[in-house]
């Protein structure tokens, strides 16, 4: 379980997270983070927090949200929420932002979060994977805390092209290593 003020930075996009408060310091109440993020960062596909409640504010930089049908721009000092169930993704405009996020109640979130930005984490994806499949290998068994939402053929495609670009790698390095061995 993360301690407050902890950091951790995600190896693969840079973004920094800071717990303010965690499961454990608000009783379960909620998990509030700070997310520094750079230039290319989602949150992944559009998704939904099936039992949770999720408030931002946009601290530095611009975001665009997708929340449900509605799609808007966020500056500094922007607050939204987004109910249980509700499809959304958000995603930084320029080269960098902060956003506080508070996900209420806090379910497993802290936990979550640590897998989700560990570099040691064993079944974490290599950099390589696309950050939407990654995002989506690293949240299963979170499942109340959050389901992507892609139509099952896209998620099918994903796996396959995901194997592919996997063995890809997994010969190429092979190559490489027979070349250099004499």
């Amino acid at each position: 379980m993360p301690n407050l003020g902890q950091e951790l930075t995600d190896p693969d996009t840079g973004a920094r997270l800071r717990f303010l408060r965690t499961s454990n310091s608000s009783e379960g109440e909620s998990t509030v983070v700070s997310l520094d993020v750079l230039e290319g960062w989602s949150a992944g596909p559009l998704h939904v927090h099936p039992l949770q409640s999720e408030r931002m504010l946009v601290v530095e930089g611009v975001f665009n949200l997708r929340r449900g049908n509605e799609e808007r721009e966020l500056r500094v000092g922007d607050r939204i929420e987004v109910r249980p169930r509700t499809a959304h993704t958000i995603s930084v405009v320029g080269e960098a932002g902060t956003l506080e996020a508070e996900f209420a109640p806090s379910l497993r979130t802290d936990e979550l979060f640590e897998v989700m930005f560990s570099a040691t984490w064993p079944r974490r994806p290599p950099g390589f994977v696309p950050a939407a499949l990654r995002a989506w290998v690293e949240s299963r068994g979170f499942a109340d805390e959050i389901r992507y939402l892609w139509p099952r053929r896209v998620g099918g495609m994903f796996g396959v092209a995901a194997v592919l670009t996997l063995i890809r790698e997994l010969l190429r390095r092979r190559q490489g290593h027979a070349m250099r061995t004499p």
